[in-house]
């Protein structure tokens, strides 16, 4: 599904205070949280199976790090097909930040920048997302972000351990055209061969 370029290690984006990279062997500490916290063995095995769904197109998983000298990872992001019913095709959205550094609009940078590679990178039609009801944060995000409510469900917990009552959201691709005031965030950063072959 996703192109070859996204597929390439050193492949980022890039906002005003982010950037969006790869994930790295080295970065076992960044695993998602359905990785048990404190278990290495588990952590590790999460972020193989992402570098390997990255690597085979299948999925673009990215880590998200502050641009200045401070390179920590501080969230994740997640593009992933979505599988059922036809009124759920596209790419599902997923986000992850740590709770320090909520509150500063990172979120939303991330989204828009993933949300951009999605349409750019691909022909999905649509981009969904779920927000937990508990979380009226990241809704305001995705609704500032141009998504529109299609109702409530139970989706996964983010820890992989039972369901969560969530609202879902979605953003179709002409949806997304039409939101004139959004920028795109450098895409793509990647070696001058893989920018070449988007016509960049």
């Amino acid at each position: 599904m996703f192109p070859e370029i996204a597929r390439e290690d050193i492949f980022r984006l890039e906002t005003r205070r982010l950037w969006l990279r790869c994930p790295q062997a080295s970065d076992v500490a960044a695993a998602p949280p359905e990785a048990a916290e404190g278990d290495p063995h588990r952590h590790a095995a999460a972020l193989t199976a992402w570098r390997e769904a990255g690597a085979a197109g299948r999925a673009l998983h990215l880590l998200l790090t502050g641009r200045g000298a401070d390179r920590t990872v501080i969230g994740a992001v997640e593009l992933a097909p979505v599988r059922g019913r036809a009124e759920d095709c596209g790419l599902r959205l997923r986000v992850w930040l740590d709770e320090g550094p909520r509150g500063q609009g990172l979120a939303t940078e991330a989204v828009q920048a993933t949300v951009d590679a999605a349409f750019m990178l691909t022909a999905t039609p649509l981009v969904s997302a779920s927000a937990r009801v508990l979380d009226p944060a990241f809704r305001r995000v995705l609704e500032k972000c141009g998504f529109s409510s299609c109702g409530t469900g139970l989706d996964p917990a983010a820890d992989g351990q039972g369901l969560t009552a969530s609202d879902r959201f979605r953003l179709d691709r002409k949806a997304w055209a039409s939101l004139k005031s959004w920028r795109v965030f450098g895409l793509p950063h990647a070696s001058s061969g893989a920018a070449e072959r988007l016509g960049a």
